[in-house]
């Protein structure tokens, strides 16, 4: 038996087996240093089903096109109830004057905590697009705030939108 393997024992053979360990174990080196990039991946080879819940993105949304008063006192115009994670929010308001000069605000709160404001400068019959941008830590309730400033004001359209992202940095 010794001696049939050694008739197929060639310089080739030995070459090739040699060849094949180092082109197995170059791959998976590669795998475990996590050098494996995007152009190594086929397309579609990913699907949403594969990815773990944590790892796909998440978008929540409240919005309405319906004219809504405002308070001086504050009216809630949109609301989000978010699972616990890390948010992206983002917040626009189409304010309105109808009587007289005013400057109304809205604020994203975040569990009744302030996270960003913004005022209009309108003249009366003026509307204004007012856009805010915030981020949350650990979920919870989310609302846009709008409150006028003594005018007559009002809200044409507004949205709220987060989206679950890897971490958020305040700069």
């Amino acid at each position: 038996m010794a001696g049939r393997v050694r008739e197929h024992l060639s310089y080739a053979n030995v070459m090739a087996t040699i060849a094949v360990f180092i082109a197995l174990g170059g791959s998976a080196y590669a795998l475990t240093r996590g050098e494996v990039k995007t152009k190594h991946i086929a397309a579609k080879a990913v699907t949403p089903r594969k990815l773990a819940p944590s790892a796909r993105s998440q978008t929540y949304t409240d919005g309405q096109t319906a004219t809504t008063a405002i308070s001086s006192s504050g009216t809630t115009v949109a609301t989000l109830t978010l699972p616990p994670g890390k948010y992206l929010v983002i917040a626009k308001a189409i304010v309105g004057q109808s009587t007289s000069a005013g400057a109304p605000a809205c604020e994203i709160h975040n569990d009744g905590v302030e996270v960003d404001r913004a005022a209009a400068d309108l003249a009366p019959g003026d509307t204004q697009t007012v856009s805010l941008v915030g981020g949350t830590t650990d979920g919870g309730t989310v609302t846009l705030v709008c409150t006028e400033d003594g005018a007559s004001t009002s809200i044409h359209t507004r949205r709220l939108v987060a989206s679950r992202v890897a971490g958020v940095t305040a700069q």
